[in-house]
């Protein structure tokens, strides 16, 4: 067996998530590296991964300050069953909509120029063993074997804004909940929606807007469990029940009188239609216009 062939150890980790505190969502915890208290570990372990966190750079070739790992129940650097991966890959989509919702949020009432970008929170998975002078490096189904470790080095992505903001507490302490319930029908479907919603709030020029907008009609179908027929009402329907109050302005699609909230919903998920359908969208289509504020649908 080469040494290329079994690493003993795994670390899980979010190379661009720059959080300032621990974070625990269901079994999962999240916590800059820096914070992490090193005198317990295993000195040979924690060298390593010092060095290999510090290749992970920026533009400038400087070693980032944003590592993020994470780990399930106690952290002991075990690789993790795939099963195992998933829980983390849900708790991390959590962690994305609980920091990039509220700014979602803000960016329309008052900072159009916010940049949103679901890269920051994307989960790596690192087997490795310290004694090795070579590592694999594995990026979807692609493995890069007998790298030199000396001679790795990861370049964050042009697209990812630095550092970040800390999640919304509330948020938090939500999935916490959800994470721990029993309801496994209900945590699938929020967790396949929040999937979706990463999906959506990625920024590289491979992904139009248009795509976006369906990717998002992707996550509030599955979320909200929309019927078979008629799903334009339906999603009108279910956020005028879910956020209308009676002051809520109203109009009316299809002869029916829905609050604003309906209306816009009725109007997304017309424009997901026309998008899946190939027909011509022009850039006036993908503008909600209210009170004179184009805001992005």
């Amino acid at each position: 067996m080469t040494e290329s062939d079994k690493n003993p150890y795994q670390v899980s980790f979010l190379p661009w998530a720059g959080l300032d505190e621990e974070i625990t969502i269901g079994t999962v915890t999240f916590c800059p590296w820096n914070n992490i208290d090193k005198n317990n570990l295993d000195t040979e372990i924690i060298n390593w991964l010092d060095n290999y966190f510090k290749k992970h750079v920026n533009y400038k070739n400087e070693p980032v300050d944003t590592i993020v790992i994470c780990w399930i129940d106690k952290l002991n650097f075990r690789e993790l069953e795939k099963y195992e991966e998933e829980i983390i890959h849900n708790a991390a989509n959590a962690l994305t909509l609980s920091i990039l919702g509220p700014k979602a949020i803000q960016q329309v009432i008052s900072n159009p120029n916010e940049i949103l970008n679901s890269l920051n929170f994307l989960v790596t998975y690192q087997n490795f063993d310290p004694g090795h002078k070579t590592i694999a490096i594995q990026e979807g189904d692609v493995i890069n074997t007998l790298i030199k470790f000396e001679e790795a080095r990861f370049q964050k992505p042009w697209s990812v804004v630095s550092g970040s903001d800390n999640p919304d507490e509330k948020i938090i302490e939500i999935f916490d909940r959800l994470f721990k319930s029993n309801d496994t029908q209900l945590k699938n479907r929020i967790f396949r929606s929040l999937e979706w919603f990463f999906f959506s709030h990625i920024q590289s020029d491979y992904l139009r807007y248009d795509s976006k907008i369906v990717m998002m009609a992707t996550a509030f179908e599955i979320l909200l469990g929309l019927e078979e027929s008629k799903k334009s009402l339906c999603f009108a329907t279910k956020l005028t029940e879910m956020i209308a109050t009676d002051d809520f302005e109203k109009n009316k699609r299809e002869k029916i009188v829905f609050p604003l909230v309906g209306c816009w919903g009725y109007d997304f998920y017309k424009l997901r239609n026309a998008i899946v359908h190939g027909d011509e969208i022009n850039n006036e289509k993908l503008i909600y216009l209210r009170d004179g504020h184009n805001c992005f649908a």
